[in-house]
């Protein structure tokens, strides 16, 4: 396998153009790699962060829970455990690409945190729940024929480097916007295998196919997926209930704006008659 495959567009952020080099991509393949997005201390960072993450999430849920939905090494909300995971939403670079590629008032539909061990490590019982685990199956994280019409992208970043032979994540090219159905086969025929820089995004329209590798590096992966919609469509996960006003209100403007908190919906009539400037649901959010 060549170490960049044909389809597989990769851009430096620092290159002026690199927005409407990425936007042209996927575009025509449905993905881009996009280099330099976080440093090395971030890097760093952030594997720290998902780390001390997970140890929360196996205190508040348990193994057996997560076992049992086949979500080992699945850190979902990470920034409801630290707050480091709030500055991937405050990147210039991320937000650029959130409100370029979907919309400039564009929301968090997700974010989500992996750590996903070697799979020579692995032992069979957690094979077993692999293959069950709908990550590793081809699959569309926007499943809705719109036409051509871009709903949601994927900021998918990794903390660690990922070689042409490790097999972390897997992309079809050319099946995003795709009405019929894609067969398994066809997408493990033509599938490519993503290597990427510590550091770097790939940046991917969510109904293209995609799915999750077996891990072949001596390493663990370290990696963070951002999917971003359009602000009319339901969060995955309820971000202000969650997260609750008072941490909210300690983040930018713009992450506030992300987390939904400039689109949520009222629970009685007080709070349906306040003037503009108090309304839960604010105007002009697409």
């Amino acid at each position: 396998m060549k170490n960049i495959h044909k389809d597989m567009v990769v851009i430096n952020s620092k290159d002026k153009d690199w927005l409407k080099k990425c936007n042209k991509s996927i575009s025509q393949t449905g993905f881009c790699l996009v280099t330099d997005v976080i440093d090395d201390k971030n890097c760093t960072l952030g594997i720290q962060a998902l780390k001390h993450s997970y140890k929360k999430v196996i205190n508040l849920i348990g193994p057996e829970r997560l076992e049992r939905f086949a979500e080992e090494g699945i850190i979902r909300a990470p920034m409801s455990f630290e707050d480091y995971f709030f500055t991937l939403l405050e990147n210039e670079k991320i937000q650029k690409m959130s409100e370029l590629f979907v919309s400039e008032t564009s929301i968090l539909h997700l974010q989500n945190g992996f750590i996903f061990p070697p799979h020579n490590l692995k032992s069979e019982s957690e094979s077993e729940s692999e293959s069950l685990n709908p990550q590793y199956n081809f699959h569309k994280d926007f499943t809705r024929y719109m036409n051509g019409y871009v709903a949601s992208i994927n900021v998918l970043v990794t903390f660690t480097d990922i070689t042409n032979t490790d097999e972390i994540f897997y992309v079809v090219p050319n099946t995003h916007h795709s009405k019929n159905v894609i067969s398994q086969e066809y997408c493990n025929k033509n599938k490519i295998s993503i290597t990427a820089k510590a550091g770097s995004v790939l940046v991917f329209d969510s109904t293209l196919l995609h799915c999750g590798g077996p891990n072949r590096s001596a390493g663990n992966w370290y990696g963070v997926n951002n999917q971003f919609t359009r602000s009319f469509i339901k969060q995955q996960i309820d971000y202000t209930r969650l997260l609750g006003n008072e941490l909210i209100l300690q983040q930018k403007s713009r992450v506030q704006q992300m987390l939904g908190y400039y689109t949520r919906v009222v629970t009685n009539l007080d709070e349906f008659y306040q003037p503009t400037e108090k309304r839960l649901y604010r105007a002009n959010q697409g």
